[in-house]
């Protein structure tokens, strides 16, 4: 748990400092330099933030549950080497 902590604290400064960059980038866009472009720079830079934010929470959530599953995969092969190394090869292929 303290691993994902320092990790995700991290990872989520950084995307926070990401979303705000994106946001300025297209909050700072001249519009007529897309003329054809239906919606306002700020609408844009909204909806690219938001859309970034979001991907960067699942992206993070996904992980989680693959850390979370290969930690427990892992505990019970340790666990069934100490019994029998045919069951814990067994079950690592399994797991």
């Amino acid at each position: 748990e303290g691993f994902f902590q320092v990790q995700y604290g991290t990872i989520s400064v950084l995307a926070a400092c990401t979303g705000t960059g994106l946001f300025l980038m297209y909050v700072t866009k001249d519009p007529e330099t897309m003329p054809s472009q239906a919606i306002s720079p700020l609408a844009m830079a909204v909806l690219t933030a938001i859309t970034f934010v979001v991907g960067a929470l699942c992206s993070a959530l996904s992980g989680y549950a693959g850390m979370w599953v290969s930690v427990r995969a892992n505990v019970r092969v340790a666990n069934a080497a100490t019994k029998c190394y045919n069951d814990a090869i067994q079950l690592c292929f399994r797991a």
